[in-house]
């Protein structure tokens, strides 16, 4: 099949003119050697560079793989950490309920306490007010025995 394409590819040459027959001894039935050749160093380069181009897509993968690897334990580590999270903001907030209950129930107790405390301050206000007025009274009272213990006659000097 090849040998069929360069005779048509010869005889085509030479009917267009680009070559004529030889009779020399050293003419050769195939003249395209040195395309060959080239297509063979062609062909030569381009799997060198295509197995350049493997090589290093293989390292851009292993380097991808590694990568992937990092990132996936960064997520596993977030993700743990996320958990571990999570874990203490159910327990702030459950904490954070106990604590509101414990509020409102002192709030409870201290206004309960302030209603209690209003007629007992009411009361220490009457109760102030009558030990001044005892307090006048016994000051009074010592004021007048005192001259009653005193003799008669230093009383009347005094007076």
């Amino acid at each position: 099949m090849e040998s069929e394409s360069i005779t048509k590819q010869v005889d085509a040459w030479l009917q267009d003119g680009i070559v004529r027959k030889s009779s020399s001894n050293f003419a050769s039935r195939v003249v395209v050697v040195k395309k060959l050749q080239a297509q063979v160093k062609d062909a030569l380069r381009d799997a060198e560079e295509a197995k350049a181009a493997k090589e290093e897509l293989q390292a851009l993968s292993k380097e991808a793989e590694r990568k992937i690897k990092a990132l996936e334990a960064e997520v596993l580590q977030l993700t743990e950490d996320l958990a571990s999270s999570e874990r203490a903001r159910r327990a702030a907030e459950t904490q954070r309920y106990a604590l509101t209950l414990r509020v409102a129930e002192l709030t409870e107790r201290i206004s309960s306490a302030e209603k209690e405390m209003f007629p007992l301050q009411c009361s220490n206000k009457v109760l102030t007010s009558m030990i001044e007025e005892i307090n006048v009274e016994n000051t009074s009272l010592r004021t007048e025995a005192i001259k009653w213990q005193q003799p008669r006659g230093v009383q009347a000097s005094a007076g």
